[in-house]
């Protein structure tokens, strides 16, 4: 019937980034019909690049046409900015934006994030 489920998927990815290696690199996802939930941990590399910071390779590819998707930061040992996730749509990709005590919203640039951990989760429609 229209209540039984028929997509249900559980597994393991790996992030990425597009500077460097990122390490203690693990992730896991579930996949309820067309949401998917994932989570993972990274510590990202010492950078001095100053473009915007990136996660790549979710599982799934995110819905198009779609405003984006986000996802909450569960731990990390910054302290200066407090990050948030940022989906775009018809992608695997996800940047990072911090957002200043006066809640104004910029990019992450890799130089801010530079050998940071980073522990999210984050929820997309496929």
């Amino acid at each position: 019937d229209a209540n039984t489920l028929d997509d249900y998927e559980e597994g393991t990815w790996t992030p990425s980034i597009t500077l460097g290696t990122a390490s203690s690199v693990s992730g896991t996802y579930t996949k309820i019909g067309r949401v998917v939930t994932c989570n993972a941990l990274l510590i990202f590399p010492s950078q001095t690049n100053s473009g915007q910071a990136t996660i790549e390779g979710l599982p799934f590819t995110a819905q198009s046409g779609n405003p984006g998707f986000g996802g909450a930061v569960r731990y990390t040992n910054i302290n200066t900015i407090q990050l948030l996730l940022h989906g775009n749509p018809g992608t695997t990709n996800v940047a990072l934006y911090d957002v200043d005590y006066d809640s104004s919203v910029s990019s992450t640039t890799w130089t801010e994030i530079s050998g940071i951990r980073l522990d999210f989760n984050l929820m997309y429609y496929v």
